[in-house]
């Protein structure tokens, strides 16, 4: 599936770079029945590049921001690397997003503070009001948060379900709380 969605990638970025565009891009893609799909192509830098870009400096590798910008000056790109190698090369992490699931504001709580091992990326000031459907945060896990690349591990669960509980006053448990992503 790596080769397959690696393949599939370089064809997009030969197409779009075949219609005048440079730099950064992503794709989304879906599993089903062993086959990979492509369901999105994002000409952009997503909001996972960041992550993208402290696993590549662990790599000691041009992150993504510095590719979009040598694209832009003509400066070759960094060597390629299958999905598979950096797969295997890359520290693990997982980022999850979570967003206000209620129809009105959540006002994040100034005494809590998440999990230890647990990173919490653009998490608002205390006191500051998230509004239905925006950001909470982005939470940064550096390790393996499922137990086959499919269901979350048990405290990781855990603690994906209740923290924006645990983080924002009147918050909802997170849909992840299901077991699986």
């Amino acid at each position: 599936m790596l080769q397959a969605l690696g393949e599939m990638t370089t064809l997009t970025g030969r197409w779009l770079r075949s219609t005048g565009y440079v730099g950064a891009f992503g794709v989304d893609a879906l599993v089903h029945e062993g086959r990979v799909y492509l369901t999105e192509v994002n000409p952009r830098f997503q909001g996972s590049s960041l992550l993208s870009s402290h696993l590549e400096t662990a790599l000691d590798r041009p992150d993504v921001f510095l590719a979009h910008v040598g694209a832009f000056l003509g400066v070759p790109a960094p060597d390629p690397r299958t999905l598979a190698a950096l797969a295997r090369e890359q520290p693990p992490a997982a980022h999850i997003v979570s967003r206000n699931l209620r129809a009105q504001p959540v006002v994040r709580r100034g005494d809590r503070q998440p999990p230890a091992g647990v990173e919490c990326w653009l998490l608002p000031d205390p006191g500051t009001a998230v509004h239905p459907r925006a950001l909470l945060c982005r939470t940064v896990v550096r390790d393996a948060v499922t137990e086959d690349g499919w269901r979350l591990c048990g405290d990781v669960a855990s603690w994906v379900a209740t923290l924006p509980e645990m983080l924002f006053e009147g918050a909802a448990p997170a849909r992840a709380a299901e077991g699986t992503i």
